[in-house]
């Protein structure tokens, strides 16, 4: 019975630190860059690390940016994993459908793919490392 408790106690110490590791660093840019002048996924994260915000990504299907100048916002789980896919209209007025999925590996690192595309061109989905870059704008 002692070996449970103990056990059970140790899984409780354990969770809380995994859970808060997951999450964002709040307030701060990310950035994915292929190269030095290649940076096709770029965001931000809000003040309280609850919404990715100004989701920039670029692809070949995808060259100019959405009439709003980004993607919506993005909500991040307790867990530290996102998920958006919708559609969004870019400045030439092509329709772009977009995939961007993810999870916080640690409060200043991001795993995922995106992945966009528009009548004509089908992308397939890209793998990115988004790593923080500094505080919000």
């Amino acid at each position: 019975m002692r070996k449970i408790i103990l056990a059970l106690v140790a899984v409780a110490c354990v969770v809380p630190a995994l859970a808060f590791a997951a999450q964002p660093k709040k307030d701060s840019t990310f950035t994915h860059c292929e190269s030095e002048n290649d940076c096709p996924l770029a965001f931000e994260t809000t003040e309280n690390g609850r919404k990715i915000k100004n989701l920039t990504m670029y692809n070949d299907c995808a060259v100019v940016p959405p009439v709003e100048g980004r993607y919506p916002k993005v909500r991040v789980k307790d867990t530290g994993k996102f998920r958006k896919t919708g559609t969004v209209t870019d400045v030439v007025g092509q329709e772009l459908t977009f995939t961007f999925k993810g999870k916080f590996k640690k409060p200043k690192k991001a795993v995922g793919t995106f992945e966009i595309d528009r009548q004509g061109c089908d992308s397939e989905p890209e793998n990115f490392v988004a790593k923080r870059t500094g505080p919000a704008r």
